[in-house]
């Protein structure tokens, strides 16, 4: 069983725990350090802020750190991608061509683990299942952005939601 899927731009997750582990820099974390909290709900073909809509706009600042808290609260595996323009070479949408978490320290939380990496394309995640995604966003984030779901048919069926960065 998969507990949890992350993919950086650094390479493959299985091969990033282990250089974690033997240079010491993964390690157990009780809480992510002061961030603006955005606890973002996954269910089934939508995101949601608390006290919003579905899939409504996601408004953020460039220069703040924030601790991004994704929860499925649905039954089906979700993919969680933050990017722009989304890949159509294939005839249907696959990941997204920009990235808005793009050279930015990351640092991801499930489990107690965090794992700390340049960038992040994308989470996988099991019904139930949460993380956290710490990230101070650059200045050059500026602008339109999304947050999508890839797996077959979820972005089709409408699994997006704009993000403006100001």
């Amino acid at each position: 069983m998969e507990l949890f899927n992350i993919r950086i731009q650094t390479g493959f997750l299985v091969m990033l725990f282990l250089t974690l582990f033997s240079l010491g820099l993964a390690q157990e974390s009780d809480q992510v350090t002061d961030a603006i909290p955005v606890t973002i709900n996954i269910g089934e073909m939508y995101f949601q802020l608390e006290g919003q809509d579905q899939n409504a706009a996601i408004s953020l600042e460039a220069g703040q750190t924030y601790d991004f808290l994704l929860k499925n609260l649905g039954k089906v595996l979700h993919e969680v991608q933050f990017g722009r323009d989304p890949n159509m070479e294939s005839g249907t949408p696959h990941d997204y061509t920009s990235f808005l978490f793009e050279g930015a320290e990351v640092v991801s939380v499930v489990d107690k683990l965090e794992v700390i990496s340049s960038g992040l394309i994308e989470v996988k995640m099991q019904p139930g299942q949460e993380m956290h995604i710490q990230v101070t966003l650059p200045e050059t984030s500026k602008g339109d952005w999304e947050i999508g779901c890839f797996q077959p048919g979820h972005y089709e069926a409408g699994m997006h939601a704009p993000i403006i960065v100001k």
